[in-house]
């Protein structure tokens, strides 16, 4: 059970890491070419020195947006696993007192999604 529910979880940590990973791939690709369009046309000491500023504003928020999404990862990971956890021991546990209710009940679901397909089939 726990590797089910830790693989689960370990899923939903990653997909956002991926994500947030490609955006800033993407972003530093984009400022890149931004940069090269910038400096050629700077004609002014001063102008460099607003871009040098603006980099490193970048950079130090680029850090702090790594770490926030890192603990929103983390936190879904967490919630994850727990969620997953009672998951798997209330089916477990429900499972095995009522398992053969179930089995009448998934029945009749069953039926009653057949009938309605068979009688919709005549309407429309």
């Amino acid at each position: 059970m726990i590797g089910i529910a830790g693989s689960f979880a370990f899923f939903q940590f990653l997909m956002p890491m991926i994500g947030w990973f490609c955006f800033h791939a993407a972003a530093d690709s984009t400022d890149t070419d931004n940069k090269t369009a910038d400096r050629e046309d700077a004609v002014k000491e001063v102008a460099d020195k607003e871009e040098s500023d603006q980099e490193d504003a970048y950079s130090n928020r680029k850090g702090k947006l790594s770490i926030k999404a890192l603990c929103c990862s983390l936190i879904i990971l967490a919630l994850t696993f727990v969620i997953c956890m009672a998951g798997l021991l209330f089916g477990k546990l429900f499972g095995e007192k009522f398992a053969e209710n179930a089995i009448i009940a998934g029945g009749i679901v069953l039926i009653g999604i057949g009938l309605e397909i068979f009688i919709k089939s005549f309407i429309s």
